[in-house]
């Protein structure tokens, strides 16, 4: 694995890069300031090598930290933490209804339906559903380090607020992409650290792991509202201090998504599956992007399903029942 070499994205935080399953890049970062030394989010838990060896290059020892952060429970997140165990110092901050984190993390995620399972219950029986099915395992195949269990857990509540040294950390909701996302603000400093709410691409919506889509465009739209961070950190990409453009362009995907569902329902009867594109060459990144699409898919018509919008049939194939609400209304719902 290669090490990662953190970079100072601002004054006194550094990002440290790991990456996982499919090659995705996550960010941890390490906050060393006003007396604090706390790291957000953990990485990967196939990552901990190169998590560590990045505290280590900013000559930090893992077992040094006084917080870790957590802003939700996606593996690529919080799996680290959770197979680093006591390796980790400090407390571990989380919102208290946090399911995952107060039990055992790697059965609540084994119980969790597989890629496999999901699509092939998602998808209509034909060809192009088994070609699909030949690209997953039956299992996620990934170790599971440790007791499953993280240490010294600290649940806090909304709008509470965590001191660490001079430094001071607001528990803001987050919900939707993971129904446990909180966000950490420094209120003095104007950071906001993000997690997946504000990416530059959408944010994946997996239904597999419950995320929900009614609740992150209720995030995003009451972000784009009430909040004006001065920066912004990402669990994905690069910090920006362009807060305002990040909200609005994550506004704008889910207008974009209900319309582009929307059409497809309109065209008659509509196999999810025709998102895909042929995969049996693709490279990682390319499955990622297409499994992203046909999941942000089915999170929209599970939401359509449920207005008595939209309806599966015998066949597999979903067709429009009635007529979609203005997507204003689904703003404010």
């Amino acid at each position: 694995m290669n090490q990662p070499i953190p970079v100072e994205v601002a004054e006194g935080v550094w990002s440290i890069r790991t990456t996982g399953s499919w090659a995705l890049a996550v960010n941890s970062f390490l906050i060393r300031r006003d007396g604090a030394l706390v790291l957000v989010d953990t990485g990967f838990p196939t990552a901990n090598e190169a998590l560590f060896g990045g505290l280590r290059a900013l000559g930090v020892e893992p077992d040094e930290l006084d917080t870790v952060l957590y802003t939700h429970t996606h593996p690529d997140h919080m799996g680290g933490g959770v197979a680093a165990g006591e390796a980790l110092g400090g407390d571990h901050v989380f919102w208290s209804g946090t399911v995952p984190a107060l039990g055992n993390y790697w059965e609540f995620y084994d119980a969790l339906p597989s890629w496999r399972e999901w699509l092939g219950a998602l998808l209509p029986l034909g060809p192009r559903r088994d070609a699909v099915l030949q690209l997953f395992p039956r299992r996620d195949p990934s170790p599971r380090p440790g007791t499953g269990e993280l240490p010294r857990r600290s649940p806090v509540e909304f709008g509470s607020t965590r001191a660490v040294g001079g430094l001071r950390f607001e528990c803001v909701d987050a919900r939707g992409h993971d129904p446990y996302h909180v966000a950490w603000l420094e209120p003095r400093l104007g950071w906001l650290f993000s997690g997946d709410v504000l990416l530059t691409n959408p944010t994946p919506l997996l239904p597999i792991l419950r995320d929900d889509l009614p609740q992150y465009r209720a995030t995003v739209h009451r972000w784009a509202r009430s909040l004006s961070p001065s920066v912004l950190f990402p669990g994905h990409g690069r910090p920006t201090e362009r807060f305002a453009e990040a909200a609005a362009r994550s506004c704008a995907h889910t207008r974009d998504l209900y319309s582009a569902v929307a059409d497809l329902l309109a065209g008659g009867p509509f196999d999810p599956g025709s998102l895909l594109e042929d995969l049996a060459d693709a490279k990682p990144g390319e499955v990622r992007r297409s499994f992203i699409t046909i999941a942000a898919a089915a999170s929209q018509l599970t939401e359509l399903e449920s207005l008595g919008v939209a309806q599966r049939g015998a066949d597999g194939l979903w067709r429009q029942i009635a007529p979609l609400p203005p997507f204003e209304a689904r703003i404010q719902a």
